[in-house]
């Protein structure tokens, strides 16, 4: 896809900052807040993005708390360059960096004190999670669209490949207007097939993602603040 940069963002009107919250089963869980802006990588623009989960989990009486941080930068072409991501879900702080550049993701894994690090070949029209969005929208919408990407999963650390189908248009409230959005099918090749639905806006704003994981439904939902 030949990403017009001027055109980007005009439609991202960075720095821009949304919080979102987390629902099991239609129960708070925690929220998300990503914070995106203009930013240089290396002497090059770049887009800047700051995600940043919290997940309480009750287990037993017990309550897990997961969080995780993430860095990322990506070029004006939507192309991933660098990122960092650090979470506490193995019970201590785990921190991956990775750097790519030409199809190659050059990781850094820290865990428990021990720094490992290895390389992966990955698919040239490959993406982040965070820029999926933005990319659709700069490919043109059309319902019954379908064509397949290269996701760049930050919990298997690798890309995965993913089934976009564009289903209708739709429109969804939020803070008492009534915003046109399209509802999309991301279908992931994992687990005979992971599907998360999304309602975009057509400035690329997520209102609301639905994620399907063994018969759980989990929900991330635009709102004002945490």
């Amino acid at each position: 896809v030949k990403i017009d940069s001027a055109e980007l963002e005009k439609m991202m009107q960075l720095p821009q900052e949304d919080w979102l919250n987390l629902t099991l089963m239609g129960t708070k869980i925690g929220y998300a807040h990503i914070y995106m802006e203009k930013s240089q990588y290396e002497g090059e623009e770049a887009i800047r993005i700051r995600v940043e989960t919290l997940m309480e989990l009750k287990r037993t009486g017990t309550g897990l708390q997961l969080e995780t941080t993430r860095v990322s930068y990506v070029g004006m072409d939507l192309v991933p360059r660098y990122f960092i991501s650090t979470s506490n879900e193995t019970g201590q702080e785990k921190r991956v960096e990775g750097t790519i550049e030409n199809s190659i993701a050059s990781l850094k894994t820290t865990l428990a004190g021990k720094t490992t690090q290895t390389q992966k070949q990955i698919p040239a029209n490959t993406v982040f999670e965070q820029m999926i969005g933005y990319l659709v929208l700069q490919r043109g919408v059309r319902v019954g669209d379908a064509y397949t990407l290269h996701v760049f999963n930050m919990d298997l650390m690798q890309p995965v490949k993913t089934q976009v189908k564009v289903i209708r248009e739709d429109r969804i409230e939020y803070k008492g207007e009534v915003k046109p959005v399209y509802v999309i099918d991301y279908t992931m090749d994992l687990m005979g097939g992971l599907k998360t639905t999304e309602w975009l806006g057509h400035d690329g704003t997520m209102y609301r993602m639905e994620i399907g994981l063994m018969g759980l439904k989990m929900a991330l939902t635009k709102t004002d603040m945490q």
